[in-house]
Parts: C-alpha cells; structure tokens; sequence
C-alpha cells in the first residue's frame, strides 16, 4: 500500500469545507476559527442561567410567602413583625434566594424579595417588613466595600 491513500481529508469544524495544510489544523481560516468559538461560548452563557426561571420562580414564591404577613394591626410606627425561621421554612420559604440585600442605620442586613424583607434575628426569628421606606437604610456606597485581590 501507498502512504500517499492513507492521507486522512480533514474537514474545517465550522463550515465544513476542506482544509489544506497542516495535520493539527481544525478551521479553514481565522473567520471560521472565532465564528466556531464564539458561537461555543454563546451555548456555554446560555447553559449558564438554563435554572434561572427556576431561581426566578423561588423568589416569586419567597415573595408570596412574606406578603402573606400584611397583618392589619401594623401601627404607622412600626412595620415590623417578628416570625418563626421553622414557620417560614413549613410555608416553603427559601432563605438563600432574594433580589437584594441592605444594612439599616443599626448594622443590621435585611434581605428583601423585591419590595417585602426579613432580617434574621439568631437562628430561630426573623423581623419582617413590608415597607422599605420604614426601615432606615444606609446608602449602599457607605458599606459596600471592594477590596482588590491580591496576586
């Protein structure tokens, strides 16, 4: 036999198209090249946020579950209630998932699931608010603080 039959054809990955030259090259040409990265990437980010809606759908349900808590003898001075963490977690609330997180002017973080929030007092209590505004929150730029990570 010839060592010339045995010459495998090797085809570009993206547009399929003969490829001449060296035994190690995968694309015809440069454009095939970042096309067949780019669009590899752009499967990757989908891939990504494939549980999103499943995220989104957690929150909408903590959303729920706290705007249950609307009890009618709230004072106009006070929007806070206190709550069992077990009572919450029986109703199927998830701790790990909100839209935003904020420091009030005592230190304390509050979580919120768009516009009603908990903040968790000990292991077993929780506060919970239905009203921002009632609650004195710090300006993000006074504790957000970003450090470089060191080399």
């Amino acid at each position: 036999m010839n060592h010339a039959n045995q010459i495998e054809k090797k085809c570009c990955e993206n547009c399929g198209e003969l490829i001449v030259g060296r035994t190690d090259k995968r694309f015809c040409d440069t454009y095939c090249k970042n096309t067949f990265n780019s669009n590899r990437r752009k499967a990757e980010r989908f891939q990504e946020y494939d549980n999103l809606p499943e995220i989104f759908k957690i929150i909408k349900n903590n959303h729920e579950i706290l705007k249950t808590y609307q009890p009618a003898e709230f004072s106009e001075q006070s929007s806070t209630e206190g709550i069992s963490r077990q009572e919450l977690l029986a109703k199927g609330f998830n701790f790990r998932f909100f839209t935003s997180i904020q420091r009030d002017t005592f230190g304390e973080y509050w979580k919120f699931c768009f516009d009603y929030g908990w903040r968790e007092n000990g292991y077993d209590y929780c506060s919970l608010s239905h009203d921002i505004q009632a609650i004195a929150l710090v300006p993000a730029n006074q504790y957000l603080c970003i450090t470089p990570l060191e080399n």
